[in-house]
């Protein structure tokens, strides 16, 4: 079953690439289908524009051959840029899978993530967090009291200074 299963898959990506091969070539053929007209109102423009010679009325040959020549090197233009989108695409495909090889390479050292372990530690550390809060907090209302008390302390006059008119009279 798992063979047939996989004879099938095999065929399938076979018939994928024979269809995007077909698909490819239909439309290259329809692209050459629709320059014939336009290169043929090309032409009748040329033979009208003077290019016929006068005695006779039929193209000039070196007409022709520019016509032909200007076709040439468009042609060739859309496939040297063709060519160069290849060799762009060529090159980051390179780049792209030397980047998921180095991935790959890197997460194989990477050591899964027990999340439930990192709550657990999360909590810790938050209990922690909490009780330094609060003693803190007591620290500060301690310190509030000694403050007040010693203001308190401050604002009263000394004890000696009650008993200095005792002690001159």
């Amino acid at each position: 079953m798992a063979e047939a299963q996989a004879d099938t898959g095999a065929q399938r990506e076979a018939l994928e690439t024979q269809v995007g091969n077909l698909q490819a070539i239909l439309a290259v053929q329809t692209t050459r289908l629709e320059e014939v007209p336009r290169l043929r109102a090309e032409l009748a423009a040329m033979a009208q524009d003077g290019a016929a010679t006068s005695r006779s009325g039929k193209l000039s040959t070196e007409a022709f051959v520019r016509h032909h020549e200007r076709c040439i090197n468009a042609r060739e233009t859309a496939v040297d840029k063709v060519e160069m989108r290849c060799v762009q695409m060529r090159t980051s495909l390179a780049k792209l899978t030397a980047s998921l090889k180095q991935k790959e390479e890197v997460g194989g050292a990477l050591q899964e993530v027990d999340f439930d372990q990192l709550r657990i530690v999360n909590r810790q550390h938050k209990q922690k967090i909490d009780d330094k809060t609060s003693e803190l907090l007591n620290l500060k209302v301690s310190a509030g009291k000694t403050n007040n008390m010693l203001n308190d302390y401050k604002a009263r006059p000394p004890p000696l200074l009650f008993s200095l008119p005792l002690i001159s009279a």
